[in-house]
């Protein structure tokens, strides 16, 4: 700073190789690109405008203009051909579009897009966006158990896309129809999509564990609302699992299937081992819910003989291992 060349500060420039319709109509669905074969950031906002306020607390009652709050449409990771968005059906026709794509730590934008009318681009459209809670990308089921300190995922999805603008229809999280969590400044669709994304949140119940309704809400481009309820219970409890079964025992053909109950959601994977030690098979690691949980391996070859699977769970700093035999005859 200050003369050192060595520094170097990024400033938003012009790229003419962003390419964008000069008119869009509101109810309808575009697609922009960058020229070149990369990925970027993307983002579609409403230019802001001014608009006055009269202040009536000083004498004589003075008036001045202040600047509406920035409106983002669109926030995503794309391919350089693919930005895709839709306009709100209740876009201001005269308004305009600012889009912005971030790449190589530098701004490139084109701005100025006239927005204009057409009422025949509308769709009918009356529900509301598909919601879900997610934990490590599994939906989390109703009554699960948690350790006190978590990270969520808010998921949703429309055929219209999600409504990002900040104001009275946010993206949002209940955390006992009391306090709320915003996540409209951090949902963003997921990479070339239109229709689907989501955004994290933690929860902290250190001081208050037991059991909390957590409920999702969000709006839809075209103004329709959607809610989802999740009653979950919040507590450093050990984690238990019983009842390790394995079947068929003996295994002829077909799935091998592990079941097991567990009272806390958690984390779980399995290998299965020859009786000399050698691993046959080792499975991907999967999220289980409260209550009974089955886990399938599609068998390939494997021999005749005695054989051993290997039950990891783990939960935070908890991890257990359960160790069952089963028997393959061909």
């Amino acid at each position: 700073l200050f003369g050192d060349p060595s520094v170097m500060i990024g400033y938003p420039t012009i790229d003419n190789n962003l390419q964008f319709p000069d008119t869009a109509f509101v109810g309808g669905i575009y697609k922009g690109s960058f020229l070149e074969s990369r990925s970027y950031s993307a983002s579609v906002s409403l230019i802001p405008t001014e608009y006055p306020v009269t202040d009536n607390t000083c004498f004589p009652p003075q008036t001045f203009n202040i600047l509406e709050p920035h409106k983002i449409l669109y926030r995503a990771f794309v391919n350089s051909d693919s930005l895709k968005l839709y306009i709100p059906k209740d876009l201001d026709p005269n308004r305009r579009l600012q889009v912005r794509g971030i790449y190589n730590y530098a701004n490139k934008f084109k701005d100025s897009i006239m927005i204009g009318f057409k009422s025949e681009l509308i769709e009918v459209d009356t529900i509301g966006p598909s919601l879900k809670l997610l934990y490590y990308s599994n939906e989390v089921s109703d009554s699960s158990k948690f350790m006190p300190k978590v990270k969520f995922t808010l998921w949703a999805s429309d055929e219209h896309g999600i409504y990002l603008s900040p104001g009275y229809r946010d993206v949002e999280v209940y955390i006992d129809d009391r306090e709320v969590i915003k996540l409209t400044d951090r949902f963003s669709y997921e990479p070339n999509s239109l229709t689907t994304g989501s955004a994290d949140f933690d929860l902290d119940f250190s001081n208050n564990q037991g059991w909390h309704k957590i409920t999702l809400r969000a709006f839809d481009t075209y103004n329709n609302f959607s809610s989802k309820d999740y009653i979950l219970n919040f507590s450093d409890g050990n984690l238990n699992i019983s009842d390790f079964l394995i079947y068929p025992n003996p295994y002829k053909f077909g799935p091998l299937y592990l079941t097991f109950y567990s009272n806390s959601q958690a984390n779980a994977q399995f290998k299965i081992y020859s009786i000399n030690g050698d691993l046959v098979y080792l499975s991907p690691k999967l999220t289980i819910n409260v209550g009974f949980n089955v886990l399938k391996w599609d068998v390939n070859s494997i021999g005749s003989g005695l054989y051993i699977a290997l039950l990891e769970v783990e939960r935070e700093k908890e991890k257990f291992k359960f160790k069952k035999k089963f028997v393959v005859v061909k």
